[in-house]
């Protein structure tokens, strides 16, 4: 899949596996403190249980030492029912307990076990350079234009489609008409109907394909050279004013949405005007069109924080107070 066009899944995949990653650090962390409680819970029940018999019997208590280890089997099974003999975890008491470097360790067991203060430390809120709002804004709607060219690519499959049908002989006479006498191209040319959200009415729209699709992959090329950090146009718009900043992004963004009301447009057009027999050959752009709506609000999210920070500290300036920035 990763070598294939499916953007989405592509993402949902390598998000996926960035999450299990993560997943199994966690896990991983979990079960190390799990097991260092399980050890030390362990070494805790065996001295309230068995040093007191050891402190008692063994006159010189060594860690290692015959008499010791001899006291500490003798009572083990009878103070401590349904608990394993470890003698790792034995030994780690007696050393720590009776050994000349006992505090060394028992400072060093405390200081593994001791409770963190996990909460967060609170950051001052730096607010962000108005500059790079336009500039995030900018990605954003750039980052759109893989599923610019998806879309294009199968509305052209979809005009393709719709175009082999059989031609009627007036409409072949029509096109070369057109073609031979009048010099006119003959790409093809749907009529849409969308919705004006301005006036609240329907409008239509005749769309000369060819010509929309040479239009879209002219905005997917420059998307693809503002994303990439090595292109002459990615460098000037670090040194751009931020007007003009602005100005490109409100422009790509009106841009933007445009394509969009064509290719939604289209796209409701060869769903309805294909055969019968030949619309599971159409291919639907619903997921490219959802992806592009996103960028456009996101961006335009950007653009209106841009906007409202500048007005902000503008009156702010007007009433005295500085270093805002």
């Amino acid at each position: 899949i990763k070598k294939g066009t499916d953007n989405l899944a592509s993402g949902i995949i390598n998000d996926s596996v960035k999450q299990m990653s993560k997943l199994t650090a966690d896990i991983l962390s979990i079960l190390r403190t799990i097991t260092v409680y399980h050890r030390e819970n362990y070494k805790l029940e065996f001295r309230k249980h068995i040093s007191t018999y050891i402190e008692k019997e063994v006159p010189n208590i060594t860690p290692e030492g015959e008499n010791t280890l001899k006291i500490v089997k003798k009572y083990f099974k009878r103070e401590m029912p349904g608990f394993p003999y470890y003698p790792d975890l034995v030994k780690e008491v007696l050393l720590e307990d009776y050994s000349e470097s006992g505090s060394k360790l028992r400072e060093s067991v405390l200081e593994k076990i001791a409770v963190r203060d996990t909460k967060p430390k609170k950051r001052e809120k730096k607010e962000p350079p108005l500059k790079q709002l336009l500039l995030d804004g900018l990605k954003i709607i750039a980052a759109s234009g893989v599923n610019l060219s998806d879309a294009m690519n199968k509305l052209s499959i979809n005009s393709s489609t719709l175009e082999h049908k059989k031609l009627s002989f007036s409409e072949k006479f029509k096109r070369w008409i057109l073609k031979s006498v009048y010099k006119e191209d003959d790409s093809p040319v749907y009529e849409i109907e969308y919705f004006n959200t301005a006036t609240g009415t329907a409008k239509s729209e005749k769309i000369k394909f060819n010509k929309f699709k040479s239009e879209v992959m002219k905005k997917t090329s420059l998307f693809s050279k503002i994303l990439s950090k090595t292109s002459p146009i990615s460098k000037q718009l670090e040194m751009v004013s931020d007007e003009q900043l602005l100005e490109l992004l409100s422009k790509n963004i009106a841009e933007t949405q445009i394509i969009h009301r064509r290719m939604d447009g289209l796209n409701t057009y060869f769903l309805t005007e294909v055969p019968r027999e030949k619309r599971q050959m159409i291919k639907g752009i619903k997921l490219e069109l959802g992806a592009i709506k996103s960028a456009i609000i996101k961006s335009n999210k950007k653009r209106y924080e841009y906007v409202s920070l500048k007005e902000e500290r503008e009156q702010l300036k007007k009433l005295g107070v500085e270093n805002i920035d």
